[in-house]
């Protein structure tokens, strides 16, 4: 959460590596599907948060061009 609110505050991402929110994003999916596929509430709750902060902060890479 620190990251996407000075992110959001400064509207600068040139210090943000694509490359690896986008391996954060989709490990974080592997996760989800985990805890859906077992029920796994916690883990659900807390890769679902993840998964909520690194798509915003993908968004903010694409849209803050420095």
């Amino acid at each position: 959460m620190p990251q996407v609110y000075k992110t959001w505050q400064t509207k600068k991402a040139g210090d943000l590596s694509l490359a690896m929110m986008l391996i954060v994003v989709l490990s974080t999916i592997v996760w989800l599907v985990y805890g859906f596929a077992l029920l796994l509430w916690p883990v659900i709750v807390a890769n679902g948060i993840v998964f909520t902060l690194s798509l915003i902060l993908v968004y903010f890479k694409l849209t803050f061009k420095q």
